[in-house]
């Protein structure tokens, strides 16, 4: 589902977001996946780091952070199905926790998301021991992003009905990818002819979105039940339409549209 508008601050300020994060990367690959705050009228808006797990994560129609709990510390354990989880890991996003602060006006909360991007990481005990730290660091956010939270508290969307947290169900892994599948869909902005992604297919686009984020053709078959020959065409005609001869321009164009940033780039194996 379309979450924002085309140029909406929230999908252009995704750099901006990486940058002043970056102080939290040194250790092992801790960042913020995601910031932002739900209204009590069910409006608010959400920034985000990630932008090839953004496409697949709103293509699951998931809830907005923020809309599953009230004011506290939570790991994703805690409302997410194992399966969603899963499809985390597979963009080097492990042991996510939410951390939700009530608003001083009292109409809503302001929504952490910090996540490690290493496989070999302190795990979930490393927040709850590091409670000072993650003060420090959002306290420092909210300082550096003001302008930015400006601007998108200024745009805040409606969040529809289906994107507030409810009981999650558990639904098997392959059950998840086989609705994302089913029902992926490209972000409105790549499908304007201005956009260098407009003549990429959906299944182009997913593939890609894997891709970028260190995956093989053969583990993106895997993934998107589809034969290692289908994937390797997805992502072959995928380099052919953006016109790149090899691996390092397909990345290197991907930089361009903004699609990932040179802060995966690090976390790719």
């Amino acid at each position: 589902m379309q979450v924002y508008p085309i140029n909406h601050i929230c999908n252009t300020a995704v750099k901006d977001i990486i940058d002043i994060q970056k102080p939290l990367e040194k250790i092992n690959g801790l960042h913020l996946l995601y910031y932002g705050k739900y209204y009590s009228d069910n409006t608010g808006f959400l920034f985000y780091t990630n932008k090839p797990y953004w496409i697949i994560r709103t293509s699951l129609n998931t809830p907005f952070q923020g809309t599953y709990k009230k004011s506290g510390m939570y790991p994703w354990s805690d409302f997410h199905s194992k399966s969603f989880i899963k499809i985390a890991e597979d963009f080097k996003i492990y042991n996510p926790v939410n951390v939700i602060n009530p608003l001083s006006a009292g109409n809503g909360q302001e929504i952490f998301t910090f996540a490690f991007s290493d496989l070999n990481n302190p795990g979930v005990t490393f927040y709850l021991n590091n409670i000072e730290l993650l003060n420090k660091f959002m306290a420092y956010f909210v300082k550096e992003a003001a302008s930015l939270i400006e601007k998108a508290e200024k745009t805040k969307i409606s969040v529809p009905a289906h994107f507030v947290g409810t009981d999650n169900e558990d639904p098997s892994y392959k059950e998840l990818i086989g609705f994302l599948t089913k029902n992926f869909e490209v972000p409105i902005e790549y499908k304007q002819e201005a956009s260098i992604l407009h003549n990429l297919t959906k299944r182009e686009i997913m593939c890609l979105c894997y891709y970028l984020m260190g995956k093989t053709a053969a583990e993106i078959a895997n993934i998107l039940g589809m034969s290692p020959k289908t994937a390797s065409a997805h992502l072959y005609n995928a380099r052919i339409k953006l016109k790149c001869k090899n691996r390092s321009e397909l990345f290197q164009k991907a930089i361009e549209t903004g699609l990932i940033h040179t802060h995966h780039i690090k976390i790719v194996d």
